[in-house]
């Protein structure tokens, strides 16, 4: 990871461990809920590339009405450079999630999991429109839905990337 003092100022604004860490921990939240355990800390670089990716964060839907895989095969192009997406994410995931452990907002589980600790984290205010709600909106909707894949294994494979 490139030192805060060298890194571009739009980079830093945008994948500030602060930011980035909200979403992961909407979508962990959402996870925790769902399945009722924590998320398995394989599944956490998901997250970022695709919420991050305005093209992909605006074709996912607005409920969790429909499947994953069924989600994919009608969108076979989110898939189209996501790999190159997530290896260049897996730093700033690293960075949020490092964050969110030092915060106590995040523990790590006996069995590699994430979970959400009873740390209360004040909504952000007047983020209930735009494109910084919706990432949090979008946040939830990928943690239901990788509740419902018992194998993160499975996840990998629907998107095309190897662990």
């Amino acid at each position: 990871m490139i030192s805060w003092e060298k890194r571009p100022i739009e980079i830093a604004s945008l994948l500030n461990p602060a930011f980035c860490g909200e979403i992961l921990r909407r979508c962990v939240k959402a996870y925790e809920d769902a399945a009722a355990r924590p998320l398995p800390y394989s599944l956490i670089f998901f997250v970022l590339p695709i919420i991050l990716h305005k093209n992909t964060r605006e074709s996912l839907p607005i409920s969790v009405k429909s499947q994953l895989h069924v989600w994919l095969q009608s969108h076979q192009e989110a898939k189209v450079g996501f790999a190159e997406r997530m290896r260049q994410l897996v730093p700033v995931t690293r960075e949020a999630t490092t964050f969110l452990l030092q915060l106590d907002v995040f523990l790590i589980s006996d069995d590699a999991g994430l979970s959400i600790t009873s740390h209360k984290v004040r909504d952000v205010i007047g983020q209930t429109e735009g494109e910084i709600a919706d990432c949090y909106k979008k946040a939830r909707i990928i943690g239901q839905w990788l509740a419902r894949v018992d194998n993160p294994a499975t996840i990998y494979s629907m998107w095309g990337v190897k662990p």
